[in-house]
């Protein structure tokens, strides 16, 4: 299965300034199949694709002095985020039983380990912008089992 968006998120600001939404990544994409060889095992992957997301830029000079993030308002959501990518897979191993379903799993997000940046952050004890990774930032197996009945 192939899905894909193409969007545009704006507002006009009470000065007449049209701006940016806070979720306007302009596309997605995802792609997503899976392979079934026979009853007991199961095979999936899911990539999904999105466009930075806008923000509001720090203005620098202002933040190293006050020694706080102070954001550039003459810049809203002018900037965008790095685009987003991430990949899934899973393999599955099903025991079927008169009446019941034993379902094992691995699903592993993250396979390739893309550090995806979430936002920008000021580090107010070192005085300087840091990236805030999305929380899938490091590969992440995750074991199930399920039970159906």
């Amino acid at each position: 299965m192939l899905s894909g968006s193409y969007f545009r998120s704006r507002y006009r600001d009470y000065t007449g300034v049209w701006r940016n939404r806070i979720y306007d990544n302009r596309f997605m994409c995802n792609v997503e199949g899976g392979y079934k060889p026979n009853k007991n095992w199961e095979f999936s992957l899911r990539w999904t694709f999105a466009g930075g997301m806008p923000y509001t830029p720090y203005d620098m000079d202002a933040s190293y002095a006050a020694h706080r993030g102070v954001l550039d308002e003459s810049r809203i959501n002018a900037e965008r985020l790095p685009d987003y990518h991430s990949m899934r897979i899973r393999a599955d191993r099903a025991f079927h039983f008169s009446n019941t379903n034993l379902i094992l799993y691995l699903d592993i997000w993250n396979v390739y380990g893309r550090k995806n940046i979430f936002s920008y952050t000021w580090n107010e004890v070192e005085n300087k912008m840091e990236e805030f990774k999305a929380w899938t930032n490091s590969t992440l197996p995750i074991f199930g089992l399920e039970y159906e009945f």
